[in-house]
């Protein structure tokens, strides 16, 4: 690794593959290109690679109404469905394994003017559901834009996800030990969109829903 000063940003392609080019605590540097780690790797890649193993497993179970959502919850982010829900898994798998809170959501229409939500859970976590009118999908569901990073030859943009849905118009809460639950909303609520998150604790899973239009 080594300290890059004056260099036209511009003008890195002009160095091949060999050169990468990258942000370390704000500080331009720059190294040989990474070579493919090799099996069996150190720990933490063996760690890192059966994360990866896992949380694809889990995106490839994913009827497409569940994929769909992933992908509209992450439109406002530079990231795919997949990514987002990638994301999801590696964040909390060194600290709780293989213990990810599937979340499934249905609709139906109840009358002309409501909508039957059916939420269906695993048993390991509690899970927070909400209704969301468009103010409250851009004020508690808020992609906020981090340090970007440079790699290779691109700028690559980061978001984090920022979620408050404890506070939209419609709020349940499903206990861990329940499987099931439905409500009904009401069209005139202004209710449009649906989500769901597991409520983190102490020896629980985690996970969350992507977004639904109604």
């Amino acid at each position: 690794m080594a300290k890059v000063k004056a260099c036209d940003l511009s003008k890195i392609g002009r160095y091949g593959d060999t050169l990468d080019f990258y942000y370390w605590k704000g500080i331009l540097c720059v190294r040989t290109y990474p070579r493919k780690a090799r099996q069996p790797g150190t720990p933490a890649q063996m760690n890192t690679w059966e994360a990866l193993r896992y949380a694809n497993v889990e995106f490839n179970r994913l009827a497409q109404p569940e994929r769909d959502a992933f992908k509209f919850l992450a439109s406002p982010s530079q990231m795919s469905g997949r990514d987002l829900f990638l994301k999801i898994v590696l964040e909390e798998y060194q600290g709780r394994g293989e213990n990810l809170c599937r979340i499934q959501i249905r609709m139906e229409p109840a009358t002309e003017d409501s909508v039957r939500i059916c939420l269906t859970k695993s048993c390991n976590a509690p899970v927070l559901l909400a209704g969301l009118t468009p103010q409250d999908k851009e004020r508690y569901l808020e992609w906020l834009e981090i340090t970007p990073i440079l790699r290779g030859k691109k700028m690559l943009r980061r978001w984090d996800l920022v979620d408050h849905t404890e506070d939209a118009t419609v709020c349940a809460f499903i206990p861990q030990e329940q499987d099931y639950f439905e409500t009904i909303v009401f069209l005139e609520s202004g209710v449009r969109y649906v989500t769901a998150r597991t409520v983190i604790q102490i020896g629980g899973g985690y996970g969350r829903a992507g977004l639904y239009e109604l």
